[in-house]
């Protein structure tokens, strides 16, 4: 079972603001608490994720702590290196600790 973290802790309040940002920024928006666990996901064009791991965009600024802004897949190696590439519906991501 998932350890539970403080942003885990106000799920609700992590939605609305997602929500928030989804609708300003039109785009997805998915929220990951530091033990990798999707704690609010709002979905304007295509479910993004059923997991994250730690080889991915997401995983990588957690680890990190860094923020980090991919303007293009393609341009990134471990997009490229992903096993689901050519299906992934994603063409560019921002991504903030």
């Amino acid at each position: 079972m998932a350890t539970s973290t403080i942003l885990g802790s106000v799920a609700d309040l992590v939605t609305q603001i997602g929500n928030k940002l989804s609708k300003t920024l039109d785009t997805d928006v998915l929220i990951v608490d530091n033990n990798f666990n999707i704690v609010g996901e709002i979905n304007r064009y295509f479910v993004q994720h059923s997991e994250v791991l730690m080889e991915s965009m997401v995983g990588q600024v957690i680890i990190t702590q860094k923020s980090m802004v991919i303007p293009d897949k393609n341009e990134y190696e471990i997009c490229r290196k992903c096993a689901e590439f050519k299906e992934c519906q994603t063409s560019g991501f921002i991504g903030v600790p």
